[in-house]
């Protein structure tokens, strides 16, 4: 009888035993089945954080709200265990696993996964690229600036180094050459995964005398056609002497076109007359030479008043009756629009008081613009007109006034 009672004490505690290994299975080292081949039970939600991934090693937290254990899978391998609800494990880069979180005391108590797929490193192959701002010529000190840019992905930029006339390797992005002459640079990058750029970059450039043009004619508004005068001097280490520069003149300041040119004087003078008929820039232009670096001096605006004359009205008219006004007006507009704008003042109460202005019509008349416009002067008494235009390529213009008596 008491043999009995140990056997089937013994059966019951490995039944028991096989219960509690089955519970906690999936922590143990030698259980290399995925675990949705024995358990079930309610659906857990499993998250899975990536802390880090330097592409070859990729470290994650896990965690799942109940569980009693979570494992980690490369197909049916068990490669890592976290007791518990949370942890952090590292696997390899570049394969896709399985994260399972199982919730105990028996196999039917609920389970959920969650997969994840860490990128490796592509190995880097390809060299980096250099740039540089360099410039065919400087005045004074040529400063050229490198810049290295590797491709998408790559590992970095680690080193940018340069040779300057064939000189030695100096690494930097920065060169400064204050040597007058020509020069040649060599530069390129390497990044750090070893690749190295070839061919290596080569250019040339110059440095010179450096020049300045000094220029004291100042921007003024101008009469319509009056001529002005742009002067200055040409100097580098003394004023230089039979030299060629050029006028250039622009609508905008923008665009540039040359005008003309004179030959400076034996102390580096020049001069140039100008007559412009619409707003125009100016600037002087030396264009350089082997030894000298070109200039340019300051910008100069000459902006003209419109040639406009008085409007013609008659000594006297009869108030409420309508009479033709009109005048000229240079340079020419476009026949059909309105340039000119007619003040008409009443003397009153002791002084002239503006009543009303009129837009006057353009008409072609020669080479320019005849202007005119249909008036009617409702109160009788003294009165006084005169014309105003102003645009973009004219400054405000006044003409002188006209008088009538309105009866």
């Amino acid at each position: 009888m008491r043999k009995l009672v140990s056997r089937a004490a013994f059966a019951l505690a490995v039944v028991a035993l096989v219960g509690a290994t089955s519970s906690v299975a999936l922590a143990h080292p030698s259980y290399t089945s995925p675990c949705s081949g024995c358990h079930g039970g309610p659906a857990l939600s499993v998250a899975a954080s990536l802390v880090s991934n330097n592409g070859t090693t990729a470290t994650y937290n896990a965690s799942a709200t109940g569980a009693s254990a979570i494992a980690v899978f490369q197909g049916s391998t068990k490669l890592r265990t976290v007791s518990g609800s949370s942890g952090q494990f590292s696997v390899p880069a570049g394969h896709m696993y399985m994260i399972y979180a199982v919730k105990g005391p028996t196999t039917s108590s609920g389970i959920g996964s969650k997969s994840i797929s860490p990128s490796a490193v592509v190995p880097d192959t390809m060299p980096p690229t250099t740039m540089s701002n360099v410039k065919a010529s400087y005045p004074g000190t040529a400063t050229v600036t490198l810049s290295p840019m590797d491709n998408m992905g790559g590992s970095g930029v680690a080193h940018t180094y340069y040779k300057l006339d064939g000189g030695l390797q100096t690494e930097g992005k920065t060169i400064v050459v204050g040597a007058l002459g020509p020069h040649t640079l060599e530069f390129w990058s390497a990044d750090n995964a070893g690749n190295v750029e070839t061919p290596h970059k080569l250019t040339a450039f110059d440095v010179k005398t450096p020049t300045t043009i000094a220029c004291p004619t100042t921007s003024a508004i101008i009469a319509y056609g009056a001529q002005r005068s742009i002067t200055g001097t040409l100097s580098a280490e003394s004023r230089m002497a039979s030299t060629t520069v050029v006028l250039q003149s622009s609508p905008d300041g923008t665009t540039w076109k040359a005008s003309m040119s004179s030959t400076t004087s034996p102390v580096g003078g020049f001069a140039f007359t100008v007559a412009p008929r619409v707003k125009t820039y100016y600037r002087v232009r030396y264009a350089g030479a082997i030894s000298y670096a070109a200039s340019v001096s300051k910008t100069v605006v000459f902006t003209p008043k419109a040639s406009l004359s008085a409007p013609y009205v008659p000594t006297s008219v009869v108030h409420g009756r309508a009479f033709t006004s009109w005048g000229y007006l240079k340079p020419r507009h476009t026949a059909g629009t309105y340039p000119v704008k007619l003040y008409l003042y009443r003397y009153q109460y002791g002084k002239w008081v503006l009543r009303t202005t009129a837009l006057a019509k353009a008409g072609n008349y020669s080479s320019y613009t005849k202007y005119a416009r249909s008036i009617s002067l409702q109160l009788a008494g003294r009165w006084r007109m005169r014309a105003y235009h102003g645009d973009a390529q004219h400054a405000a213009t006044f003409s002188a006034y006209r008088y009538v008596l309105a009866k």
